[in-house]
């Protein structure tokens, strides 16, 4: 038997992914895994990667185009080196996929993922910290961006935290072996040059477990 392969951050197209990995990562997740594998693909995808774009071959036309798409990029790898540059123009061009997220998109995708985990279990929104993670970051000179004010503030006070990034979603330390998922909704300011965008600072992790003793966990 096949070891059974980690929640991924990114979700990958349903014809890149067995139906029994689908199920294992929604029973990871305490998801039901009945149904068709488009059925808990979207299942999956709406738990835990909403935010992401995923489309879903609707017949079997899509299906086998997607297919050729992957064999063009197998034979793109065989090809001679005067042959690679050219097919490699041509793989580029069929699987180039532009994204644009206005701000207020963002926001809206955020609050209703903020939305879906509240209304989860409280051991859903917990999970430990893997060892090897910088979670608790000391005090320094100088100053910090942090996401949530969509500013940069002082570093010298105690309390600042790197956000943990797992199976999709951020989720903010509270002790050295535990972490609780991200209550709130990010500035969505991008961070001074030279700053890190990924931290919170000791008012806004205060807040997120103030809005985390709230909800009314099963």
């Amino acid at each position: 038997k096949k070891p059974d392969l980690p929640l991924p951050t990114v979700l990958p197209s349903i014809n890149d992914v067995g139906r029994d990995t689908l199920r294992n990562w929604c029973q990871h997740l305490n998801l039901s895994t009945d149904g068709k594998k488009t059925e808990v693909f979207l299942r999956l995808w709406e738990h835990a990667f909403p935010e992401q774009k995923c489309v879903i071959p609707e017949t079997p036309k899509e299906a086998r185009l997607h297919s050729c798409s992957r064999k063009l990029k197998a034979e793109t790898k065989r090809a001679r080196p005067q042959e690679r540059t050219k097919m490699s123009v041509k793989t580029e061009e069929l699987n180039r996929v532009k994204v644009i997220t206005s701000a207020q998109e963002s926001a809206l995708a955020s609050g209703a993922r903020i939305a879906a985990k509240a209304g989860q279990p409280k051991t859903v929104n917990s999970w430990s910290i893997p060892a090897s993670a910088e979670a608790f970051l000391t005090t320094a000179s100088g100053l910090r961006w942090c996401m949530m004010h969509g500013k940069p503030l002082p570093a010298d006070p105690e309390g600042w935290v790197r956000l943990q990034f797992h199976a999709g979603q951020a989720w903010v330390p509270v002790t050295p072996r535990r972490m609780i998922s991200l209550f709130l909704l990010p500035a969505c300011i991008f961070s001074s040059p030279g700053l890190e965008d990924n931290v919170l600072c000791p008012d806004m992790l205060r807040e997120n477990r103030i809005k985390s003793s709230l909800l009314k966990w099963e």
